[in-house]
């Protein structure tokens, strides 16, 4: 049995949180030119927010024949979400350690608790 290209499984990379980071600045850039475009063409604005955390997770496709997804899971993956409803439209969270691994570990972080979280989290707002 073969995996297709939606299920190949994720491979390491050195550099993953800085890839992450320029990804979702990628993303808001390319959401600011569409919501540009929505708004002379008198259409609803979209909003993005992005949330970015480091720590391990199980990624890969799972399910069974009839419904297999590619996905992530994981307590990492759950604080970016939750950690997602902090962000505002249009900006970037990253965790404590996604934002060292980055190099950008002289911005400051703020703390907050989150669902499911004994600890408070920490996070930068990375600047637009």
């Amino acid at each position: 049995d073969t995996l297709s290209h939606h299920d190949a499984l994720p491979s390491y990379q050195p550099d993953h949180a800085r890839r992450a980071l320029d990804c979702a600045r990628e993303m808001q850039a390319a959401m600011a030119r569409l919501r540009r475009r929505r708004l002379r063409e008198d259409q609803p604005v979209l909003r993005l927010r992005i949330s970015v955390n480091t720590g391990p997770c199980t990624a890969g496709p799972i399910g069974t024949d009839l419904r297999r997804q590619y996905t992530v899971i994981g307590d990492a993956v759950n604080v970016a979400a939750r950690t997602n409803a902090l962000a505002a439209p249009g900006r970037i969270l990253a965790g404590a350690r996604t934002a060292a691994l980055a190099g950008l570990d002289a911005l400051p972080l703020e703390t907050h608790r989150v669902r499911g979280r004994s600890a408070p989290v920490r996070f930068a707002r990375l600047p637009p």
